[in-house]
């Protein structure tokens, strides 16, 4: 069910942009240091055993650190950068500044993230919980994506 999700064109165009800030922002070292100032210890990409879950994860964790990405792209430190004036560093910046990335963010996962704690509930570890637990869970789910 999350993978028909994920092609589904909001949630396919949020998770696209969503990349395209994660790449800029670890794959450039300047940028890196500027997150490890201003984002707090954890990763913002989210390294799950269960590869269909890291998209929504990644994103929940970006979400979670809106303000401090934001105050890096406002940062003198990134304004005299080099990628503050180049063509994806300016595209990263105006998704991090603008209000629509985080209002289709927060709607993606509203729709996904209790999906997600539904197969981390279904494929945790040693310790498997009950089916009604399971079946319990599913109709919270469906109730949380109606929403």
């Amino acid at each position: 069910m999350l993978e028909k999700f994920k092609t589904m064109s909001p949630i396919k165009e949020v998770t696209s942009k969503a990349k395209i800030i994660i790449k800029l922002l670890y794959n450039r070292e300047t940028v890196l240091k500027l997150i490890s100032k201003h984002v707090s210890e954890r990763s913002l990409v989210n390294f799950s055993r269960i590869k269909s879950v890291r998209p929504s994860l990644t994103l929940e964790n970006i979400v979670f650190e809106k303000e401090n990405l934001q105050k890096i792209f406002v940062s003198s430190a990134w304004n005299t950068s080099i990628w503050a004036s180049r063509a994806d560093g300016k595209r990263v910046a105006d998704l991090i500044e603008g209000l629509s990335f985080w209002s289709e963010a927060t709607q993606v996962l509203k729709a996904t993230i209790p999906l997600v704690r539904a197969l981390h509930l279904v494929n945790g570890g040693d310790r498997k919980p009950q089916m009604g637990y399971i079946y319990e869970t599913m109709d919270h789910v469906k109730g949380s994506i109606k929403e």
